[in-house]
Protein backbone atom coordinates (compact mmCIF):
# COMPACT_ATOMS: atom_id res chain seq x y z
CA UNK A 1 0.00 0.00 0.00
CA UNK A 2 1.25 3.49 -0.86
CA UNK A 3 2.60 5.53 2.09
CA UNK A 4 0.00 8.07 3.15
CA UNK A 5 2.60 10.80 3.46
CA UNK A 6 3.67 10.64 -0.19
CA UNK A 7 0.14 10.13 -1.49
CA UNK A 8 -1.36 12.91 0.64
CA UNK A 9 1.47 15.33 -0.08
CA UNK A 10 1.25 14.74 -3.81
CA UNK A 11 -2.52 15.13 -3.82
CA UNK A 12 -2.30 18.25 -1.62
CA UNK A 13 0.34 19.85 -3.84
CA UNK A 14 -1.54 19.17 -7.06
CA UNK A 15 -4.86 20.26 -5.55
CA UNK A 16 -3.31 23.46 -4.21
CA UNK A 17 -1.79 24.37 -7.56
CA UNK A 18 -5.02 23.67 -9.42
CA UNK A 19 -7.09 25.53 -6.83
CA UNK A 20 -4.81 28.58 -7.09
CA UNK A 21 -5.18 28.46 -10.86
CA UNK A 22 -8.97 28.19 -10.60
CA UNK A 23 -9.14 31.12 -8.15
CA UNK A 24 -6.94 33.29 -10.35
CA UNK A 25 -8.94 32.38 -13.45
CA UNK A 26 -12.21 33.04 -11.62
CA UNK A 27 -10.94 36.41 -10.40
CA UNK A 28 -9.88 37.41 -13.90
CA UNK A 29 -13.22 36.33 -15.38
CA UNK A 30 -15.11 38.07 -12.59
CA UNK A 31 -13.18 41.34 -12.82
CA UNK A 32 -12.66 41.68 -16.56
CA UNK A 33 -15.75 39.95 -17.97
CA UNK A 34 -18.61 39.51 -15.51
CA UNK A 35 -18.29 42.87 -13.72
CA UNK A 36 -18.33 44.95 -16.94
CA UNK A 37 -21.26 42.88 -18.21
CA UNK A 38 -23.18 43.41 -14.96
CA UNK A 39 -22.40 47.13 -15.00
CA UNK A 40 -23.56 47.44 -18.60
CA UNK A 41 -26.75 45.47 -17.92
CA UNK A 42 -27.49 47.61 -14.84
CA UNK A 43 -26.87 50.76 -16.89
CA UNK A 44 -29.35 49.69 -19.59
CA UNK A 45 -32.01 48.79 -17.05
CA UNK A 46 -31.44 52.03 -15.14
CA UNK A 47 -31.79 54.03 -18.40
CA UNK A 48 -35.09 52.28 -19.14
CA UNK A 49 -36.41 52.97 -15.61
CA UNK A 50 -35.39 56.64 -15.63
CA UNK A 51 -36.75 57.15 -19.15
CA UNK A 52 -40.04 55.54 -18.16
CA UNK A 53 -40.38 57.84 -15.12
CA UNK A 54 -39.60 60.99 -17.12
CA UNK A 55 -41.91 59.98 -19.98
CA UNK A 56 -44.80 59.20 -17.61
CA UNK A 57 -44.51 62.62 -15.97
CA UNK A 58 -44.45 64.44 -19.32
CA UNK A 59 -47.46 62.55 -20.81
CA UNK A 60 -50.99 63.91 -20.55
CA UNK A 61 -52.92 62.24 -17.70
CA UNK A 62 -55.37 60.57 -20.10
CA UNK A 63 -52.55 58.71 -21.95
CA UNK A 64 -50.61 57.53 -18.92
CA UNK A 65 -52.64 54.36 -18.44
CA UNK A 66 -52.00 53.30 -22.03
CA UNK A 67 -48.31 54.02 -21.52
CA UNK A 68 -48.24 51.85 -18.37
CA UNK A 69 -49.90 48.97 -20.26
CA UNK A 70 -47.53 49.28 -23.19
CA UNK A 71 -44.53 49.48 -20.86
CA UNK A 72 -45.52 46.28 -19.09
CA UNK A 73 -46.31 44.51 -22.35
CA UNK A 74 -43.15 45.46 -24.21
CA UNK A 75 -40.56 45.72 -21.45
CA UNK A 76 -42.09 43.75 -18.51
CA UNK A 77 -41.92 46.85 -16.31
CA UNK A 78 -44.74 47.95 -14.01
CA UNK A 79 -45.36 51.58 -13.04
CA UNK A 80 -47.59 52.78 -10.20
CA UNK A 81 -48.24 56.32 -9.05
CA UNK A 82 -50.01 55.35 -5.85
CA UNK A 83 -48.23 54.60 -2.59
CA UNK A 84 -47.22 50.96 -2.28
CA UNK A 85 -46.15 48.95 0.79
CA UNK A 86 -42.85 47.37 -0.22
CA UNK A 87 -39.95 46.13 1.90
CA UNK A 88 -36.38 47.44 1.69
CA UNK A 89 -34.19 45.38 -0.63
CA UNK A 90 -32.56 42.53 1.30
CA UNK A 91 -30.17 41.51 -1.50
CA UNK A 92 -27.00 43.55 -1.77
CA UNK A 93 -25.22 42.41 -4.91
CA UNK A 94 -22.91 44.40 -7.22
CA UNK A 95 -25.64 44.54 -9.84
CA UNK A 96 -28.11 46.39 -7.58
CA UNK A 97 -25.40 48.77 -6.40
CA UNK A 98 -24.54 49.61 -10.00
CA UNK A 99 -28.23 49.88 -10.86
CA UNK A 100 -29.06 52.29 -8.00
CA UNK A 101 -26.02 54.48 -8.71
CA UNK A 102 -26.94 54.74 -12.39
CA UNK A 103 -30.61 55.58 -11.74
CA UNK A 104 -29.63 58.33 -9.30
CA UNK A 105 -27.13 59.67 -11.79
CA UNK A 106 -29.66 59.79 -14.62
CA UNK A 107 -32.48 61.31 -12.55
CA UNK A 108 -30.26 63.59 -10.54
CA UNK A 109 -31.91 62.65 -7.24
CA UNK A 110 -31.84 59.90 -4.63
CA UNK A 111 -33.99 56.80 -5.05
CA UNK A 112 -34.84 53.75 -2.95
CA UNK A 113 -34.68 50.19 -4.19
CA UNK A 114 -37.37 47.97 -2.66
CA UNK A 115 -38.57 44.41 -3.07
CA UNK A 116 -41.79 42.40 -3.22
CA UNK A 117 -41.85 38.64 -2.69
CA UNK A 118 -45.49 37.89 -3.48
CA UNK A 119 -46.28 36.24 -5.84
CA UNK A 120 -42.69 36.37 -7.17
CA UNK A 121 -39.52 38.28 -6.51
CA UNK A 122 -39.97 41.82 -7.90
CA UNK A 123 -37.64 44.79 -7.62
CA UNK A 124 -39.20 48.23 -7.18
CA UNK A 125 -37.60 51.64 -7.49
CA UNK A 126 -39.18 54.48 -5.48
CA UNK A 127 -38.61 57.59 -7.65
CA UNK A 128 -39.52 61.08 -6.39
CA UNK A 129 -40.11 63.18 -9.52
CA UNK A 130 -42.11 66.34 -10.30
CA UNK A 131 -43.69 66.49 -6.85
CA UNK A 132 -44.85 62.94 -7.37
CA UNK A 133 -43.59 59.55 -6.21
CA UNK A 134 -43.55 56.77 -8.75
CA UNK A 135 -42.98 53.07 -8.13
CA UNK A 136 -41.32 51.34 -11.08
CA UNK A 137 -40.86 47.59 -10.78
CA UNK A 138 -39.50 44.68 -12.76
CA UNK A 139 -39.15 40.95 -12.16
CA UNK A 140 -35.88 39.64 -10.85
CA UNK A 141 -35.88 37.16 -13.74
CA UNK A 142 -35.15 39.84 -16.37
CA UNK A 143 -31.89 40.88 -14.70
CA UNK A 144 -28.81 40.14 -16.75
CA UNK A 145 -25.67 38.42 -15.47
CA UNK A 146 -25.23 38.10 -11.71
CA UNK A 147 -21.47 38.31 -10.94
CA UNK A 148 -21.80 36.75 -7.49
CA UNK A 149 -23.73 33.78 -8.83
CA UNK A 150 -21.33 33.38 -11.73
CA UNK A 151 -18.35 33.53 -9.38
CA UNK A 152 -19.94 30.89 -7.15
CA UNK A 153 -20.57 28.65 -10.17
CA UNK A 154 -17.01 29.16 -11.38
CA UNK A 155 -15.52 28.25 -8.01
CA UNK A 156 -17.81 25.24 -7.64
CA UNK A 157 -16.99 23.99 -11.12
CA UNK A 158 -13.33 24.67 -10.44
CA UNK A 159 -13.45 22.66 -7.22
CA UNK A 160 -14.95 19.71 -9.07
CA UNK A 161 -12.28 20.07 -11.74
CA UNK A 162 -9.59 20.19 -9.06
CA UNK A 163 -10.84 16.97 -7.44
CA UNK A 164 -11.10 15.08 -10.72
CA UNK A 165 -7.75 16.34 -11.99
CA UNK A 166 -6.03 15.62 -8.69
CA UNK A 167 -7.31 12.06 -8.60
CA UNK A 168 -6.16 11.50 -12.17
CA UNK A 169 -2.75 13.11 -11.73
CA UNK A 170 -2.11 11.43 -8.37
CA UNK A 171 -2.99 8.07 -9.87
CA UNK A 172 -0.79 8.79 -12.88
CA UNK A 173 2.17 9.92 -10.79
CA UNK A 174 1.93 7.74 -7.70
CA UNK A 175 0.80 4.39 -9.12
CA UNK A 176 4.24 3.57 -10.58
CA UNK A 177 5.82 4.35 -7.20
CA UNK A 178 3.21 2.20 -5.48
CA UNK A 179 3.99 -0.70 -7.81
CA UNK A 180 7.69 -0.22 -7.15
CA UNK A 181 7.10 -0.16 -3.40
CA UNK A 182 5.16 -3.44 -3.48
CA UNK A 183 7.83 -5.10 -5.62
CA UNK A 184 10.60 -3.82 -3.32
CA UNK A 185 8.86 -5.27 -0.26
CA UNK A 186 8.47 -8.61 -2.00
CA UNK A 187 12.12 -8.63 -2.98
CA UNK A 188 13.10 -7.79 0.60
CA UNK A 189 11.07 -10.76 1.85
CA UNK A 190 12.79 -13.15 -0.54
CA UNK A 191 9.86 -13.33 -3.00
CA UNK A 192 10.69 -12.87 -6.66
CA UNK A 193 8.33 -10.11 -7.87
CA UNK A 194 6.95 -10.04 -11.38
CA UNK A 195 8.44 -7.39 -13.70
CA UNK A 196 6.82 -4.01 -13.16
CA UNK A 197 5.01 -2.38 -16.08
CA UNK A 198 7.17 0.48 -17.37
CA UNK A 199 4.53 3.21 -17.45
CA UNK A 200 4.17 6.75 -16.19
CA UNK A 201 6.48 9.74 -16.54
CA UNK A 202 9.83 9.26 -18.24
CA UNK A 203 11.78 9.35 -14.94
CA UNK A 204 9.54 6.64 -13.48
CA UNK A 205 10.02 4.50 -16.59
CA UNK A 206 13.80 4.71 -16.20
CA UNK A 207 13.52 3.92 -12.47
CA UNK A 208 11.22 0.94 -13.09
CA UNK A 209 13.45 -0.37 -15.85
CA UNK A 210 16.47 -0.18 -13.56
CA UNK A 211 14.58 -2.03 -10.81
CA UNK A 212 13.49 -4.77 -13.20
CA UNK A 213 17.09 -5.20 -14.31
CA UNK A 214 18.31 -5.29 -10.72
CA UNK A 215 15.60 -7.80 -9.77
CA UNK A 216 16.67 -10.10 -12.59
CA UNK A 217 20.31 -9.87 -11.54
CA UNK A 218 19.47 -10.55 -7.88
CA UNK A 219 17.43 -13.64 -8.77
CA UNK A 220 20.22 -14.92 -10.99
CA UNK A 221 22.73 -14.29 -8.20
CA UNK A 222 20.61 -16.18 -5.67
CA UNK A 223 20.15 -19.08 -8.05
CA UNK A 224 23.87 -19.19 -8.82
CA UNK A 225 24.67 -19.07 -5.10
CA UNK A 226 22.36 -22.00 -4.38
CA UNK A 227 23.81 -24.02 -7.25
CA UNK A 228 27.35 -23.15 -6.17
CA UNK A 229 26.77 -24.15 -2.55
CA UNK A 230 25.03 -27.35 -3.60
CA UNK A 231 27.96 -28.20 -5.85
CA UNK A 232 30.52 -27.46 -3.16
CA UNK A 233 28.61 -29.53 -0.60
CA UNK A 234 28.44 -32.43 -3.03
CA UNK A 235 32.13 -32.20 -3.88
CA UNK A 236 33.08 -32.01 -0.20
CA UNK A 237 30.85 -34.83 0.98
CA UNK A 238 32.29 -37.26 -1.56
CA UNK A 239 35.86 -37.20 -0.14
CA UNK A 240 34.44 -37.10 3.39
CA UNK A 241 32.55 -40.28 2.67
CA UNK A 242 35.76 -41.87 1.37
CA UNK A 243 37.60 -40.83 4.54
CA UNK A 244 34.80 -42.38 6.65
CA UNK A 245 35.15 -45.58 4.66
CA UNK A 246 38.91 -45.60 5.06
CA UNK A 247 38.63 -45.09 8.82
CA UNK A 248 36.17 -47.94 9.07
CA UNK A 249 38.64 -50.28 7.32
CA UNK A 250 41.44 -49.54 9.75
CA UNK A 251 42.13 -52.32 12.25
CA UNK A 252 42.37 -52.07 15.99
CA UNK A 253 46.16 -51.68 15.90
CA UNK A 254 45.88 -48.00 15.06
CA UNK A 255 45.38 -45.25 17.61
CA UNK A 256 41.65 -45.33 18.33
CA UNK A 257 41.63 -41.89 19.94
CA UNK A 258 43.12 -40.42 16.77
CA UNK A 259 40.53 -42.21 14.66
CA UNK A 260 37.73 -40.97 16.91
CA UNK A 261 39.09 -37.44 16.68
CA UNK A 262 39.05 -37.65 12.88
CA UNK A 263 35.48 -38.98 13.00
CA UNK A 264 34.43 -36.03 15.17
CA UNK A 265 36.08 -33.57 12.82
CA UNK A 266 34.32 -35.11 9.85
CA UNK A 267 31.02 -34.90 11.69
CA UNK A 268 31.65 -31.20 12.41
CA UNK A 269 32.43 -30.61 8.75
CA UNK A 270 29.19 -32.31 7.74
CA UNK A 271 27.23 -30.14 10.18
CA UNK A 272 28.94 -27.01 8.89
CA UNK A 273 28.06 -27.93 5.31
CA UNK A 274 24.42 -28.56 6.30
CA UNK A 275 24.19 -25.28 8.20
CA UNK A 276 25.69 -23.40 5.26
CA UNK A 277 23.07 -24.91 2.96
CA UNK A 278 20.33 -24.04 5.45
CA UNK A 279 21.55 -20.46 5.57
CA UNK A 280 21.54 -20.18 1.77
CA UNK A 281 17.91 -21.35 1.72
CA UNK A 282 16.72 -19.20 4.62
CA UNK A 283 15.40 -16.49 2.28
CA UNK A 284 13.24 -18.88 0.28
CA UNK A 285 9.76 -18.59 1.84
CA UNK A 286 7.76 -19.66 -1.20
CA UNK A 287 7.63 -23.29 -0.06
CA UNK A 288 6.41 -22.56 3.47
CA UNK A 289 2.97 -23.70 4.60
CA UNK A 290 0.94 -21.14 6.57
CA UNK A 291 -1.86 -21.80 9.02
CA UNK A 292 -3.58 -20.29 12.06
CA UNK A 293 -2.28 -21.63 15.36
CA UNK A 294 -2.99 -20.95 19.03
CA UNK A 295 0.33 -19.58 20.19
CA UNK A 296 0.08 -20.72 23.82
CA UNK A 297 -0.86 -24.28 22.93
CA UNK A 298 1.81 -24.44 20.25
CA UNK A 299 4.61 -23.32 22.59
CA UNK A 300 3.46 -25.67 25.34
CA UNK A 301 3.55 -28.67 22.98
CA UNK A 302 6.85 -27.52 21.53
CA UNK A 303 8.51 -27.36 24.97
CA UNK A 304 7.07 -30.74 26.01
CA UNK A 305 8.43 -32.42 22.88
CA UNK A 306 11.87 -30.78 23.02
CA UNK A 307 14.77 -33.19 23.75
CA UNK A 308 15.90 -30.95 26.64
CA UNK A 309 12.42 -30.23 28.00
CA UNK A 310 13.65 -30.85 31.55
CA UNK A 311 15.85 -27.75 31.26
CA UNK A 312 13.13 -25.54 29.76
CA UNK A 313 10.48 -23.66 31.75
CA UNK A 314 7.47 -22.25 29.90
CA UNK A 315 5.48 -19.29 31.27
CA UNK A 316 2.21 -19.10 29.25
CA UNK A 317 -0.34 -16.30 28.95
CA UNK A 318 -3.72 -16.55 30.65
CA UNK A 319 -5.48 -17.63 27.48
CA UNK A 320 -4.74 -18.75 23.93
CA UNK A 321 -4.25 -16.26 21.13
CA UNK A 322 -4.49 -17.12 17.43
CA UNK A 323 -1.88 -16.08 14.87
CA UNK A 324 -1.39 -16.86 11.17
CA UNK A 325 2.14 -18.00 10.33
CA UNK A 326 4.35 -20.85 9.20
CA UNK A 327 4.83 -23.29 12.13
CA UNK A 328 7.95 -24.72 10.47
CA UNK A 329 9.64 -21.34 10.39
CA UNK A 330 8.70 -20.59 14.00
CA UNK A 331 10.01 -23.98 15.11
CA UNK A 332 13.29 -23.45 13.26
CA UNK A 333 13.80 -20.06 14.92
CA UNK A 334 12.99 -21.43 18.36
CA UNK A 335 15.37 -24.37 17.82
CA UNK A 336 18.26 -22.03 17.04
CA UNK A 337 17.49 -19.70 19.95
CA UNK A 338 17.15 -22.57 22.40
CA UNK A 339 20.31 -24.22 21.09
CA UNK A 340 22.30 -21.08 21.89
CA UNK A 341 20.55 -20.59 25.24
CA UNK A 342 21.15 -24.18 26.38
CA UNK A 343 24.75 -24.21 25.21
CA UNK A 344 25.69 -21.06 27.06
CA UNK A 345 23.58 -21.68 30.18
CA UNK A 346 25.78 -24.65 31.11
CA UNK A 347 22.92 -27.00 32.05
CA UNK A 348 20.97 -24.31 33.88
CA UNK A 349 17.28 -23.72 33.27
CA UNK A 350 16.20 -21.76 30.18
CA UNK A 351 12.90 -19.90 30.43
CA UNK A 352 10.40 -19.21 27.64
CA UNK A 353 7.82 -16.49 28.21
CA UNK A 354 5.09 -15.06 25.99
CA UNK A 355 3.37 -11.70 26.16
CA UNK A 356 0.41 -10.93 23.89
CA UNK A 357 -0.65 -7.41 22.90
CA UNK A 358 -3.37 -6.43 20.41
CA UNK A 359 -0.72 -5.50 17.82
CA UNK A 360 2.03 -8.05 18.42
CA UNK A 361 3.06 -11.18 20.29
CA UNK A 362 6.45 -11.33 22.04
CA UNK A 363 8.23 -14.59 22.76
CA UNK A 364 11.10 -14.32 25.27
CA UNK A 365 13.92 -16.86 25.52
CA UNK A 366 15.95 -16.17 28.67
CA UNK A 367 19.19 -17.97 29.43
CA UNK A 368 21.61 -17.78 32.38
CA UNK A 369 24.85 -17.61 30.46
CA UNK A 370 27.66 -15.08 30.67
CA UNK A 371 25.96 -12.54 28.40
CA UNK A 372 27.19 -10.60 25.38
CA UNK A 373 29.04 -7.27 25.39
CA UNK A 374 26.62 -4.49 24.49
CA UNK A 375 28.63 -3.47 21.41
CA UNK A 376 28.35 -7.05 20.06
CA UNK A 377 24.60 -7.52 20.42
CA UNK A 378 24.03 -6.76 16.72
CA UNK A 379 27.31 -8.19 15.46
CA UNK A 380 26.40 -11.74 16.53
CA UNK A 381 23.77 -11.84 13.76
CA UNK A 382 26.46 -11.74 11.09
CA UNK A 383 27.10 -15.07 9.33
CA UNK A 384 29.98 -17.13 10.77
CA UNK A 385 30.61 -14.60 13.54
CA UNK A 386 31.50 -16.16 16.93
CA UNK A 387 32.31 -14.57 20.26
CA UNK A 388 35.70 -15.77 21.38
CA UNK A 389 35.96 -14.31 24.89
CA UNK A 390 32.59 -13.76 26.51
CA UNK A 391 31.05 -17.01 25.17
CA UNK A 392 32.19 -20.60 25.50
CA UNK A 393 34.37 -21.26 22.46
CA UNK A 394 34.04 -25.01 22.86
CA UNK A 395 30.30 -24.85 22.23
CA UNK A 396 30.29 -21.78 20.02
CA UNK A 397 28.80 -23.56 17.05
CA UNK A 398 29.34 -22.50 13.45
CA UNK A 399 28.21 -18.91 13.83
CA UNK A 400 25.20 -19.39 11.54
CA UNK A 401 22.40 -20.01 14.04
CA UNK A 402 21.55 -16.38 14.79
CA UNK A 403 22.20 -15.36 11.17
CA UNK A 404 19.56 -17.85 10.03
CA UNK A 405 17.17 -16.54 12.72
CA UNK A 406 17.59 -12.97 11.51
CA UNK A 407 17.17 -13.93 7.84
CA UNK A 408 13.97 -15.84 8.59
CA UNK A 409 12.58 -12.96 10.68
CA UNK A 410 13.31 -10.42 7.95
CA UNK A 411 11.73 -12.64 5.30
CA UNK A 412 8.49 -12.96 7.32
CA UNK A 413 8.25 -9.41 8.66
CA UNK A 414 9.17 -10.46 12.21
CA UNK A 415 11.78 -8.94 14.52
CA UNK A 416 14.49 -10.44 16.69
CA UNK A 417 16.25 -8.55 19.48
CA UNK A 418 18.97 -9.46 21.96
CA UNK A 419 19.42 -7.69 25.31
CA UNK A 420 21.48 -8.46 28.37
CA UNK A 421 19.58 -9.38 31.52
CA UNK A 422 20.27 -7.43 34.72
CA UNK A 423 21.94 -10.27 36.62
CA UNK A 424 23.31 -12.62 33.97
CA UNK A 425 22.38 -14.14 30.64
CA UNK A 426 20.71 -13.00 27.45
CA UNK A 427 17.10 -12.14 26.70
CA UNK A 428 16.17 -13.03 23.10
CA UNK A 429 12.91 -11.36 22.04
CA UNK A 430 11.00 -12.67 19.01
CA UNK A 431 8.33 -10.16 17.94
CA UNK A 432 5.46 -11.48 15.80
CA UNK A 433 3.10 -8.79 14.39
CA UNK A 434 -0.51 -9.91 14.63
Amino acid sequence: MMPKTLLSRTAFTISSLLLIFVLLASSVIFYYIMTPMARQSASHLAALVSLSAQTWVELPPETRQDFESELKKQHHISLHSQKQDFKPLSVNTPFFRYFKEEVQHLLGRGVEVLEELDPEFWIWVKVPIASRTLYIGFSHNIIGPNPSLVLFILIGAGAILVIISSLFLVSYLVQPINNLLIATRQLGQGISPDPIAETGPREFIHLTRSFNTMNTQVQELLQNRTVLLAGISHDLRTPIARIHLSLAMLNDQHDQSLIQGIENDLQDINQLIQRTLDFSKSLDITTQQYQTIEINSYLRKYVQSHPHSSLITFMPENKDYPIYLSPDVLERILNNLLENALNYSQNQTVEIQIHCDPDEYRIYVLDQGSGIPDDKLNTVFQPFYRLEVSRNTETGGSGLGLAIVQQLCQAHGWKIQLTNRKKQGIRAILILPV
